[in-house]
């Protein structure tokens, strides 16, 4: 499982790739954050690889600023294997949110 970083903002959209070893059936790979299994809808998939794209919400992060990724690989039923990976908050605005009331290339924030 890849990711580009561990640390993301509220708002952020985050972006996981995971693949499986190859086997004589495709594999099925379902994503979980915080244990919870992701919408197929979010997940594109082909062949031994899957990606998910999500916008993190704040509720998306433990109280202590944890979000748990998960990829499991499945082939005709049977677990095959599984990846995790920790995703903590970075504290402070969201990307476009710090130049409240200011004008920036044209666009006024407020």
């Amino acid at each position: 499982m890849t990711v580009v970083g561990t640390k993301y903002r509220v708002s952020e959209l985050l972006t996981v790739n995971c693949t499986s070893q190859p086997s004589l059936s495709p594999p099925a790979l379902t994503f979980y954050v915080n244990n919870h299994a992701m919408p197929q809808g979010m997940v594109t998939a082909w062949g031994a690889s899957a990606m998910l794209r999500t916008q993190l919400n704040r509720s998306d992060f433990s109280p202590r600023g944890e979000l748990r990724l998960k990829c499991v690989a499945s082939a005709m039923g049977l677990y095959m294997s599984s990846g995790s990976i920790a995703i903590w908050l970075e504290e402070g605005e969201p990307p476009g949110h710090g130049d409240k009331g200011k004008r920036t290339t044209g666009v006024l924030f407020f």
